[in-house]
């Protein structure tokens, strides 16, 4: 007959054990720079009260000096777009960032090795080179991808054709691309998600040099993928950047509508009439810039363009909620 052990055990330790014997690939472990082993081992030493209290000040500016360097890299990233759209270089910008998106990559996994970890300041030194190079890189292939995603659909007008079944079908071009871009977006979504799970778990159990390894190799497939498709891709030769025909128009319509009252010049700026004004259809042809060769659809765009940009807005008040996470704690 089996012996029931009455040993007493506290809540915690049971947690442990139960962690110990039934592990579950569901739950994601709780990552924390402090405690997670950066490298092979991972001792214990006693520390007094004193460096804990530095320890814990030391990281916290560590992490704000992090989480804003990861926001700057981003701003890049998106900031860093305009060469492939400017010139007819896209195919050799894509080429070189991600040459350099390759290098920011390797010099994170250096920066997490066991040998660098022993020096505190060459570990960071190095993790933030990465980061920057990373970023430049990211920000010189990441928004070309997308248009060379379009051009490979050539088809401009719905025409008709006739399927596998011998059905006539309408191929719309809008309905194709949009999509084209969905699959696009879910498979970045799906490989965001696996590359989380599978860096958290390797940083949790073995380092955080197998954690930057492991998209390190993933991504080293780009290059592969564009020299073997370098011949199959269409490219069509650019149209010239909308961004200063957009500022051009947005100052245009901004003529006569500033004032010495701040509300007055605020009501102006948001009056429904601050768009339609400028549409060409209400300008006459012989007092229309010689830039204006644009539709009123096109100023519908423009218009929802500036609108969307109201999200920065919340950047800072998204930043100050980060600050207060962290100072406050998990």
């Amino acid at each position: 007959m089996a012996q029931l052990s009455c040993t007493p055990t506290s809540s915690r330790t049971r947690e442990l054990q139960t962690r110990d014997t039934l592990p579950s690939a569901l739950t994601l472990p709780r990552l924390r720079l402090w405690q997670v082993p950066l490298g092979w081992e991972h001792k214990q030493r006693p520390v007094s009260p004193l460096s804990t209290s530095f320890g814990a000040t030391l990281s916290l500016f560590l992490v704000h000096t992090l989480q804003t360097l990861t926001w700057d890299v981003t701003y890049v990233s998106r900031i860093q777009s305009t060469p492939g759209k400017h010139a007819n270089i896209r195919k050799n910008t894509i080429i070189i960032s991600v040459g350099i998106a390759i290098v920011g990559h390797i010099i994170l996994v250096a920066s997490a090795a066991p040998g660098v970890l022993d020096s505190h300041t060459g570990t960071l030194a190095a993790f933030m080179l990465g980061l920057i190079i990373m970023g430049a890189g990211t920000g010189g292939f990441k928004p070309n991808i997308s248009p060379l995603v379009a051009e490979q659909m050539p088809i401009e007008r719905m025409t008709v054709t006739t399927d596998k079944k011998g059905k006539r079908v309408i191929v719309d071009p809008a309905a194709t691309v949009n999509r084209v871009y969905n699959y696009f977006y879910l498979f970045i979504n799906v490989g965001a998600l696996v590359g989380q799970i599978g860096m958290s778990y390797s940083a949790y159990y073995v380092g955080f040099w197998l954690a930057f390894l492991l998209p390190t190799l993933v991504f080293l497939c780009c290059p592969i993928v564009l020299y073997t498709c370098r011949n199959k891709y269409i490219r069509s030769p650019p149209q010239g950047s909308v961004l200063g025909p957009a500022l051009r128009l947005w100052a245009y319509a901004q003529r006569g509508r500033w004032s010495l009252n701040p509300v007055t010049t605020y009501k102006n700026l948001t009056h429904e009439s601050f768009w339609q004004n400028v549409k060409p259809s209400n300008i006459p042809v012989d007092r229309r810039p010689s830039w204006m060769t644009f539709d009123d659809m096109w100023v519908d765009e423009v218009r929802r363009g500036f609108l969307a940009c109201k999200v920065f807005l919340w950047y800072p008040v998204s930043l100050h909620t980060r600050s207060m996470h962290f100072v406050k704690g998990d």
